[in-house]
């Protein structure tokens, strides 16, 4: 491409982009200022990509936080949806789209119900990764998994299950998968098989389910490998 070609292009993208401003984008949403409003970008991998507009936002006041949230001197939003009763004022986000004010949590702009804001924190294993896009979460005095409550058996010894599998958690008494209990009675007789399979050296379970007429000593899985 010659100098005069390159020079062109570079004067109609600057015409195209003249006038509006796009603030901060991410992986999940990006929000646009124009003269003719706020609307907000959803990523382009998104099956439902689209441009919405953010009725009744302040284009002047208008900051955008990440992970789809937003602001402006009245309102919280989150992909271009107020968030009812959010205060802008003391909002932060936390990551992965979980975000706090004084007085709520919120998961994907939604309210995570009993949830404390003032000590709320993802759960990490030990080298700091969170296991899945929606990774448990807790406070000073509760559990949860997608923004569900897990009603724990021991808080205080509550931790990802890292060697065990993906999403799966413990503490000094149960075992959890995916946020949800296991029909663990005694942990000593627990043993993992392999995706979610294990078994209590009598029985066999898949995640929280009992696989009838499986036997402990025979039961295997089988990978499919593809030619």
């Amino acid at each position: 491409m010659n100098k005069g070609i390159t020079k062109l292009v570079s004067f109609i993208i600057l015409v195209l982009l003249s006038g509006c401003t796009t603030i901060n984008s991410n992986k999940y949403y990006s929000y646009r200022v124009s003269d003719e409003g706020v609307f907000a970008i959803s990523p382009a991998y998104n099956a439902s990509h689209k441009t919405l507009e953010v009725i009744g936002a302040d284009q002047k006041t208008f900051v955008d936080l990440g992970e789809g949230y937003a602001i402006d001197s009245r309102f919280v939003y989150f992909r271009g949806y107020i968030i009812l009763d959010a205060d802008p004022k003391t909002i932060k986000v936390i990551e992965d789209t979980y975000a706090k004010d004084k007085n709520r949590v919120y998961l994907e702009g939604r309210e995570i119900v009993d949830a404390l804001p003032a000590d709320f924190a993802t759960i990490k294993n030990k080298k700091g990764i969170i296991f899945n896009h929606y990774p448990y979460s807790r406070d000073s005095k509760s559990v949860f998994y997608e923004g569900k409550k897990v009603p724990v058996c021991d808080l205080s010894s509550f931790k990802l299950a890292d060697k065990i599998y993906k999403n799966w958690a413990e503490d000094s008494d149960c075992i959890y998968a995916e946020g949800k209990k296991l029909q663990v009675e005694d942990k000593s007789t627990f043993e993992f098989i392999d995706r979610g399979y294990w078994h209590n050296g009598v029985e066999v379970f898949y995640k929280n389910k009992q696989l009838e007429g499986a036997s402990v000593e025979t039961f295997k899985i089988f990978r499919k490998f593809h030619g």
